[in-house]
């Protein structure tokens, strides 16, 4: 097991992004990193903020409809709006070659058929949203294995005097807490 205090990894503002939430986001990564212990980490940072309309969003259907499965999907970023990936590979979470970009130019109809699970190697995957500099909001999106599946929840932000969490879905603001500051006192909620 990791010890809870160690960073695993690193995050650095770039000139898009606010350095406060940024400060968040790693810190939520590395917490999640720390409970759910997955055997690697995707990370992806999209291009602007992201609505939590993405949780376990599908596609459309007919065009227009939006979509949403029981059976975890891979979000159908478009390939455009990603700025990064990288990969980081358990047990000391050391970046390692980023591999295939997880999201691919295909039809709705294929996005729907994309599953999670069907990722190499059970990795977590976690998404941040750029330009928190300029439109004074972030995201932070995770899909991770836990306990044989894979758990899905959504954080937003928002710059007032200060950082504050406006959004949570999937996770209680208790939890994103623990995850910031490393104290993992209630037992893991699993969605149903």
């Amino acid at each position: 097991m990791m010890e809870k205090g160690n960073a695993l990894i690193v995050l650095s503002p770039q000139p898009d992004d606010a350095p406060e939430f940024i400060a968040r986001a790693k810190a939520v990564i590395n917490g999640m990193v720390r409970r759910y212990e997955p055997p690697a980490l995707i990370l992806v940072k999209i291009n602007n903020w992201f609505d939590v309309k993405w949780l376990r969003f599908s596609g459309k259907m007919l065009g227009a409809v939006p979509f949403h499965k029981y059976q975890l999907t891979l979000p159908p970023f478009v390939p455009n709006r990603v700025v990064l990936q990288r990969r980081f590979v358990a047990p000391l979470f050391q970046e390692t070659d980023p591999g295939p970009s997880v999201h691919k130019k295909i039809s709705s109809s294929n996005a729907l058929t994309r599953w999670m699970a069907d990722v190499p190697g059970a990795p977590a995957i976690a998404w941040y949203s750029g330009k928190s500099e300029d439109t004074g909001h972030g995201a932070v999106m995770v899909y991770a294995p836990v306990l044989g599946r894979y758990v899905a929840w959504y954080a937003a932000w928002a710059r007032e005097a200060a950082w504050q969490v406006k959004q949570a879905r999937n996770i209680r603001r208790q939890e994103l807490d623990e995850l910031i500051w490393g104290s993992f006192t209630q037992p893991l909620a699993m969605e149903t």
